[in-house]
C-alpha cells in the first residue's frame, strides 16, 4: 500500500519491521541520500493514510529512517549500485579461510560478487555465500 505513495515522494522502502508496538520503516532513494526532511514528510503522510485506513489495528508508534552510512548490502541490485565503495561480507563458507572480508566492490554478476582486497588482490564471492553484508564508512 505505501510503496506506490513513497514512489511519489521519489523514495524507496528498503525495509519495514514490526517489532510490538514500534513499525520501523527505513529508506532509501536511487542516489542514496536520505535526510531528515524525507523521514520527516513521510512519517506525516504515513502517520495520516495509517490511520485512515486502520491498516494497524491499536496502538503503535511510527519510526521512519534512513539507512546509515553503514546500510546493509541485502540485494545484488545494491551490490552494482554501490560499485567502488567499500564493504564487509560475511560469508557461510570460508573463503582463503577466512569467514569476513572487508574489499571494495569491482562487480556484480548473476551470481557473484568481486572485491579488491586491500593488499590488490580480487576475490568472488558467490551471492549464495552471502549471510550478511554492510558498507564500511570511509573517512
Amino acid at each position: 500500500m505505501i510503496s506506490p505513495v513513497l514512489a511519489s515522494l521519489n523514495v524507496d522502502v528498503l525495509d519495514i519491521t514490526r517489532q510490538g508496538k514500534v513499525v520501523r520503516i527505513v529508506l532509501d532513494r536511487e542516489d542514496g541520500v536520505i535526510g531528515i526532511d524525507d523521514c520527516t514528510e513521510v512519517s506525516r503522510f504515513l502517520t495520516h493514510a495509517l490511520e485512515v485506513d486502520d491498516l494497524i489495528p491499536g496502538d503503535y508508534r511510527l519510526e521512519v529512517s534512513s539507512p546509515g552510512l553503514d546500510r546493509p548490502l541485502t540485494r545484488l541490485d545494491e551490490f552494482r549500485r554501490f560499485a567502488g565503495k567499500l564493504c564487509r561480507v560475511k560469508v557461510l563458507a570460508p573463503i582463503d579461510g577466512n569467514h569476513v572480508l572487508v574489499g571494495r566492490i569491482l562487480g556484480v554478476t548473476d551470481a557473484r560478487i568481486t572485491l579488491q582486497m586491500a593488499n590488490g588482490t580480487e576475490r568472488d564471492v558467490d551471492y549464495d555465500n552471502v549471510s550478511a553484508a554492510r558498507l564500511e564508512i570511509e573517512f
